[in-house]
């Protein structure tokens, strides 16, 4: 018998006001599946991971996290935000900034503790960020905030993690370098991933979810060596067929259409 899903969505609906945003969304996602959710703009992509993170209810179906609603897997989750607003002239290092993921996982008011600060810094070592923990945050590259905030939803140890875009206004490069480091963590983490990449050429994911109000689910594929070469791809590509009109819904339990 296969392991139950660590993510659960059935015939999921969600409106704001009468503007409907999801409609009969339904998916599993198994532990340690690297999943990429695509779709336009104002597709419900950003609800869809509010709604995992118990940030929205739904109007109607159910959504469960690692076998129960998801305001109960909170200190399970780690999530990297589209946005992070910071003042520029506000003195916090990089160190402070990742800390903060130890919030709600401490008893009460205080102090950081010895263990708070140990797996801030083993978060920041994980995403080849430890050098720069005493950096003001305001003075790092793009993509070294990037590493550093997916420092933050990792210093709370979590089981799975919910990335919004981590890779966008990146150029191709550093964009390869944070895709690698999702790669790695992946061999100890669920990973959940919103992406602006609508080639669906990956060399990472396993699975892809296209939200557009509804949801249909993809499998990846391994493309031809000569496909390959177009792409001047050094390792393994894998491809998604991109067919449908979000007219049909995929069965419960995701299976793939290719």
């Amino acid at each position: 018998m296969s392991a139950a899903p660590v993510i659960r969505v059935r015939d999921l609906d969600f409106a704001y006001g009468r503007q409907p945003a999801l409609q009969g969304v339904r998916f599993d996602i198994k532990a340690l599946d690297f999943v990429s959710v695509i779709g336009p703009n104002g597709g419900g992509k950003s609800t869809l991971l509010k709604l995992l993170l118990g940030l929205l209810s739904p109007r109607r179906g159910t959504v469960e996290v690692c076998g129960g609603p998801p305001s109960k897997a909170r200190l399970k989750l780690g999530y990297m935000p589209q946005r992070v607003e910071l003042d520029p002239r506000f003195p916090v290092t990089v160190m402070d900034v990742t800390i903060m993921g130890r919030l709600g996982l401490r008893p009460g008011l205080g102090p950081y503790r010895r263990r708070d600060r140990e797996a801030a810094l083993a978060a920041l070592e994980s995403t080849g960020a430890a050098d720069l923990r005493d950096r003001p945050f305001s003075e790092l590259s793009g993509g070294q905030r990037q590493k550093v905030l997916i420092a933050r939803a990792l210093a709370g140890e979590p089981e799975i993690l919910l990335l919004d875009e981590p890779t966008a206004s990146l150029d191709p490069a550093v964009q390869d370098d944070l895709y690698a480091l999702l790669n790695r963590l992946n061999a100890t983490r669920t990973i959940l991933m919103v992406s602006h990449d609508v080639s669906m050429v990956s060399r990472f994911v396993n699975r892809v979810l296209c939200v557009n109000r509804t949801c249909v689910e993809h499998c990846v594929t391994e493309i031809p060596r000569e496909l390959s070469l177009l792409f001047d791809a050094r390792e393994d590509l894998r491809l998604v067929r991109h067919d449908h009109d979000h007219t049909d819904h995929p069965p419960a339990g995701g299976a793939c259409r290719d």
